[in-house]
């Protein structure tokens, strides 16, 4: 009877190996860390079954990593369908390479690559590696999400530490904890099972912000300077510390600034004057080198290289301002037009990017250092509304960035169409921009991107075919501009023997996900509002009835929609508006937010205007 049944479990294993899905999934995914001194050594494992040919970029191993780290390749193969090694990796397969990012200059940032490609599927691949760090601020950042496609079996973390050592543990309650206590030291492990990882959905938050993680971070530590996680205030200190020999302005740049001040001039003018001064005289370039993804470079290395990345910037920026006195805040902060919300219960480093807060008597100043274009005084989509640490050596504190408003954030379209019997049309587009878009509109203008501009405009009409016959932009109000454009286009209406159809839908919305599919909740960054007015004039198509649809206005607690449509002396006019507002909603207000999406586009759908004998 046993003999029998060793066959049966054999061949019971092997139809489990086989029997995997058609979909690629991680089997494995292990990390354990352990610090020996000043030394964080953490090892990795990976288990990945590639099951189709689409992912075979699974098979693509990139292993980041810095300078003087160490990196340790300890085993890296491929096993075919039935569990054989069918390739082991040699040393000689493995490059090195810059670990290059966008408006990066130059970089200690490395990658280690590989490939364990296979031919037949499903194929697995397995590899692990240790990395040995010798300054650290962040013990773990850990989330059983490998790839964001792809679902995660098994994963799991382990912490081997000193009882001495003091740490911080962030974890959600996904996962499944035990410690255990041994004579040296204390083990931490966290696990999960069966991890599918979050795909960004219409208006949600951040699939980082969502994700289930583990962080664990050193109470104190010596990164540069000795620093602590203790309060906000603690590790505020530190980067203080970090930037106090970055403020060095050469005299000859503060006397080149001085040179280019009003006469009279308030602490307003100044700052402006200093705002101006600084994107004029330099450029964003991402420049990281030792300590350079935390330690700024400073001011004298920004006025000699005229470039910096947002630290650099920043520094020089507040060096400008204190060289005529007024003091200025160096503030970091989590940028991304998408927000992701800091955890503010979680004293760690949550942060992307720096800019600089300075307060007047009866205003605040924030100034973004980075841009070529923005105002003065106007954080944009990628820093608005959100905490961010303001840094005052004890003192230091987390503050919230100004949001932007409704009224800033205004897009108004005009378009004038003469409707002619021979399927051609005259158009005549004015689009009127505000704050963000209006000083990007203006950048482009200003490097002569007249591709640009024709894309923009044509964006906004509702003909497949068109052309422009001149184009040019004006300036209404400072932070304002509009852009024109005149031309002809085939007509967008339908001819069905004596009628004409035409369609107004102005605007695609976004595509929802259904209400029994939505995973996460909703988050609306800013303000959107649009204001737009299409005027025909359908007088050249003598001696018919026009009959038009009906106005509405859809209210929401999300925002809402009007239109009003109504005859003129030549024709129609039908004016909209669609306002959405700025909030984060749970995932109970979905169906609502789906209802609010639906009846707007089910009445643009119907947006049509019938002329007949």
């Amino acid at each position: 009877m046993i003999k029998r049944l060793i066959p049966l479990l054999v061949l019971l294993l092997l139809n489990n190996f086989l029997s995997a899905s058609n979909d690629s999934r991680i089997i494995n995914y292990s990390t354990h860390i352990q610090i020996k001194g000043k030394k964080l050594i953490t090892s990795y494992s990976y288990e990945i079954e590639v099951a189709k040919q689409t992912d075979d970029y699974l098979s693509n191993v990139q292993i980041p990593y810095k300078k003087g780290w160490k990196i340790n390749i300890k085993e890296a193969q491929i096993m075919d369908r039935n569990g054989n090694c069918v390739r082991r990796l040699r040393k000689s397969e493995i490059t090195t390479r810059n670990q290059y990012e966008r408006g990066l200059f130059y970089s200690d940032y490395l990658v280690k690559t590989f490939n364990l490609r296979w031919n037949t599927y499903p194929y697995r691949i397995k590899y692990s590696y240790t990395v040995t760090e010798n300054n650290f601020i962040e013990i773990a950042h850990w989330t059983p999400a490998v790839y964001r496609d792809i679902p995660t079996e098994y994963a799991q973390l382990n912490l081997d530490i000193q009882p001495s050592r003091e740490i911080k543990i962030f974890a959600d309650s996904i996962f499944n904890y035990k410690n255990s206590k041994l004579e040296d030291r204390i083990s931490h492990h966290w696990e999960i099972k069966d991890y599918t990882p979050h795909t960004p959905e219409a208006y949600s938050p951040p699939v980082s912000e969502i994700t289930p993680k583990v962080v664990i971070t050193p109470e104190k530590f010596e990164f540069g300077y000795e620093g602590s996680f203790n309060t906000w205030a603690s590790f505020g200190h530190w980067i203080s510390k970090l930037n106090e020999q970055s403020y060095d302005l050469p005299l000859y740049e503060k006397q080149l600034f001085e040179s280019q001040l009003p006469q009279k001039r308030s602490k307003l003018d100044i700052i402006k004057s200093a705002y101006q001064f600084r994107q004029k005289n330099t450029r964003y370039i991402n420049v990281s080198l030792k300590l350079g993804n935390l330690k700024p470079y400073s001011a004298s290395y920004v006025s000699t290289n005229k470039y910096g990345d947002c630290k650099a910037l920043t520094c020089y920026m507040k060096a400008l301002l204190e060289s005529q006195g007024i003091k200025s805040y160096y503030t970091v902060i989590n940028a991304g037009s998408n927000i992701t919300r800091i955890k503010t219960n979680e004293v760690r480093f949550q942060f992307n990017h720096a800019i600089l807060c300075v307060p007047l008597a009866d205003d605040t100043i924030w100034i973004e250092n980075t841009s070529k274009y923005l105002p003065f005084n106007q954080l944009g989509t990628f820093t608005q509304n959100r905490q961010a640490l303001l840094i005052d050596a004890e003192k230091s504190k987390l503050v919230k960035t100004p949001i932007l408003r409704k009224e800033n954030q205004k897009n108004i379209r005009n378009l004038n169409i003469d409707i002619q019997p021979n399927s051609i049309v005259n158009f005549n587009l004015k689009l009127n921009f505000k704050g963000e878009d209006a000083a990007y509109i203006q950048h482009k203008i200003a490097i002569n991107d007249t591709t640009f501009l024709r894309k923009t405009l044509g964006q906004n009409l509702p003909f497949n075919q068109f052309k422009f016959h001149s184009i040019k932009t004006s300036n209404t109000f400072e932070n304002e501009i509009d852009l024109s454009g005149k031309g002809q286009a085939i007509s967008n209406y339908k001819k069905l023997d004596n009628l004409y159809v035409i369609s107004s839908k102005w605007k695609e919305l976004k595509e929802l996900e259904d209400p029994e599919e939505r995973q996460l909740p909703i988050r609306i960054n800013y303000p959107q509002f649009y204001i737009d007015s299409i005027n025909y004039n359908v007088s050249p198509l003598k001696n018919l009835k026009t009959k038009l649809p009906n106005s509405t206005q859809i209210e929401s607690s999300f925002g809402y929609y009007k239109c009003t449509i109504s005859e003129t002396d030549q024709g129609f006019n039908v004016i909209s508006e669609l306002h959405f507002k700025e909030g984060d909603y749970s995932i109970k207000k979905y169906p609502d937010f789906f209802v609010f999406f639906t009846q707007i586009n089910n009445y643009l759908d119907q947006l049509k205007t019938i002329i007949s004998d």
